[in-house]
């Protein structure tokens, strides 16, 4: 996120702690909503605890693309991180391997974690997008980058 550091500090008018701060607590909200959204997931299934994420992160990047003060990128990586707890991969592996065999839940495990990395490949050629995105402003990519590490969605 150290790309986006200079030009949502320099819009906002925010010190890089406020900016910081704000994803610190995103990673913590992560963590927390994972037993959150576990326990929402054994109770009433996957499906609820991932439809209930994905509308968290959905907000959170409609609010995320229209900051305006440090309440706004504070509450909206709160929420985000509440959001891809329960898009992630906790979620989707207890839902694995509650479907697949014993015989084969390893290997099906194996290849929830694999999609979940193929984010990280698929973003490689877009090398130029830093570029990109600093002539185009923070707004335009953000949203755009955050849902291409989020693959495992789909």
């Amino acid at each position: 996120m150290g790309l986006y550091l200079i030009p949502i500090t320099e819009h906002l008018k925010i010190g890089r702690e406020t900016f910081g701060f704000a994803f610190a607590l995103s990673v913590f909200a992560s963590g927390i909503g994972a037993f959150f959204f576990g326990g929402l997931s054994d109770k009433y299934g996957s499906g609820l605890a991932a439809f209930i994420g994905a509308l968290l992160f959905i907000i959170s990047l409609v609010w995320l693309a229209n900051v305006q003060n440090r309440f706004d990128i504070i509450g909206s990586q709160v929420l985000f991180g509440l959001g891809s707890a329960g898009v992630g991969t906790s979620v989707v592996l207890g839902a694995v391997g509650r479907a697949a065999r014993d015989n084969n839940r390893t290997f099906f495990l194996g290849i929830v974690m694999a999609g979940g990395s193929v984010g990280q490949f698929l973003i490689l050629p877009m090398g130029g997008t830093g570029q990109r995105f600093i002539k185009a402003g923070y707004k335009t990519y953000k949203p755009f980058l955050k849902v291409s590490k989020k693959y495992r969605i789909v």
